[in-house]
């Protein structure tokens, strides 16, 4: 998993906008223009969850993913598709990008991937001590 979790990262990183733009000092600072993935972010940090899981067929697949806001265009505008058969793992392609980017978290368990949003989840562990 740690292998296929760094290769997805590389290929994210070429071929998506930056997640964390590099921050300039601050004398140099400008305001920082609205991140590509802040519907996605804002739809995670609403409390909402994405579960997908290995015995979904396409349609399934591509619907779940298609309930995140934002996840779609930015799918189609930077790997391209324009059926659910090519969106879907184009779609899961981002969210697991940002899950290796430390922007998601996920719990995996047979067949079974639920993403959730990174604070929310260290949080609420917080409350369980």
């Amino acid at each position: 998993r740690y292998l296929i979790g760094k290769a997805i990262k590389t290929a994210f990183e070429d071929r998506m906008p930056k997640v964390h733009p590099e921050r300039k000092r601050k004398a140099e600072e400008v305001p920082e223009p609205t991140s590509p993935y802040q519907p996605i972010m804002e739809w995670f940090r609403g409390g909402k969850t994405l579960d997908l899981t290995d015995s979904m067929n396409t349609e399934e697949h591509y619907k779940a993913l298609a309930e995140v806001t934002g996840l779609e265009a930015l799918a189609r505008e930077h790997i391209g598709g324009t059926n659910p058969s090519q969106l879907g793992p184009a779609m899961e392609f981002v969210v697991e990008g940002l899950h290796q980017s430390s922007v998601l978290a996920k719990e995996e368990v047979e067949g079974r991937r639920v993403f959730m949003d990174m604070f929310q989840t260290m949080f609420s562990g917080m409350d369980k001590a």
